[in-house]
């Protein structure tokens, strides 16, 4: 399939006759953009195999279990889900964990989102760590200073939430 989407978009700029379809920036640029959709298509193959997918998946879940972890109390000793509503005070060591870490995982979400839907519904059982870091963090100014990371955490919030046009029983958060 992808071979004969490539080979008709090859010939779109010899079909069209124009002034600058022969021209030699014309297909230098086009050699350009087929190169890189070539490259796009092949990173995109490799992220999206399955069992690197449920590997990511694991350690993101993993990752937000930590963070809200540290975000919520001092007691490392033993992992707790937090209870809400949260204490004004922010525990100190939250303080030495960089927010990349919170960035990374946002972004990983947003590209399950565009790319691989479907990794949510396989990930159901563990979508509620994700859920508590996005509401930890995404409503505490204390937890995470950067107002762009947690409007990136409100994007997330929002793709995994049911669709109106979606089914009641296919819902994302509805389990």
């Amino acid at each position: 399939m992808i071979h004969v989407v490539m080979k008709n978009v090859w010939e779109v700029p010899y079909t069209v006759n124009t002034k600058y379809s022969n021209t030699l920036p014309t297909k230098c640029v086009y050699h350009l953009f087929i190169t890189a959709m070539g490259t796009f298509l092949s990173i995109k193959a490799s992220l999206l195999e399955p069992k690197l997918i449920e590997h990511s998946w694991n350690l993101h879940t993993a990752t937000t279990r930590l963070l809200v972890q540290y975000a919520t109390t001092d007691n490392c000793d033993k992992l707790a889900t937090p209870k809400l509503p949260l204490p004004e005070e922010v525990p100190p060591c939250l303080a030495c964990i960089p927010e990349f870490l919170a960035e990374n995982l946002t972004e990983y979400l947003q590209f399950l989102r565009r790319f691989s839907e479907q990794s949510f519904e396989d990930g159901r059982e563990s979508l509620t760590h994700v859920m508590t870091f996005i509401i930890v963090f995404m409503g505490s100014k204390q937890r995470m200073n950067n107002p762009h990371l947690r409007a990136k955490l409100a994007e997330v919030l929002e793709g995994i939430m049911p669709r109106k046009d979606q089914p009641m029983g296919r819902s994302l958060v509805s389990t």
